[in-house]
């Protein structure tokens, strides 16, 4: 029996990576497909989209956030603008809800895609999800 190099027999990690796997369908036949077909093209892009649009309404979100007073306003004798910028939160909050509608639509594409043997669930769709969930509900409670 060949051993690993983390000491492990190989028949134990497979089995360690075979617990994290979804449940697949069996199905009859050879595999037909050739390579990433139009649907695993797809959730790549609807992932690598995702993210820039989250990235997206953060970077929004720090700039619609009330100014915080510093020495230059001390100085001048002025005070920072009070409150957020409705319009840019508002713009947040719908990139927010577009970005867990694409996450959504990516989770279930990928559900319905996890029929071979081959496919693989896609992470960065989840974190997606979990990532725009917890955005919007700190866009939630900063709602006052």
């Amino acid at each position: 029996m060949t051993t690993a190099t983390n000491g492990f027999d190989n028949k134990d990690d497979d089995f360690l990576l075979n617990e994290w796997r979804l449940p697949q369908k069996k199905l009859r036949g050879p595999n037909r497909r050739k390579g990433p077909d139009l649907w695993v093209q797809a959730m790549t892009y609807l992932s690598i989209g995702g993210w820039a649009l989250l990235v997206l309404a953060v970077l929004m979100l720090d700039v619609a956030a009330p100014e915080t007073e510093t020495f230059f306003h001390r100085l001048m004798k002025e005070g920072p603008k009070p409150g957020w910028n409705v319009g840019l939160k508002q713009a947040v909050f719908i990139l927010v809800t577009l970005c867990q509608g694409l996450s959504v639509a990516g989770i279930m594409a990928n559900r319905h895609r996890m029929r071979r043997k081959t496919d693989r669930f896609r992470w960065d769709i989840l974190g997606l999800a979990l990532a725009s969930a917890g955005v919007g509900t700190m866009l939630f409670m900063l709602n006052k």
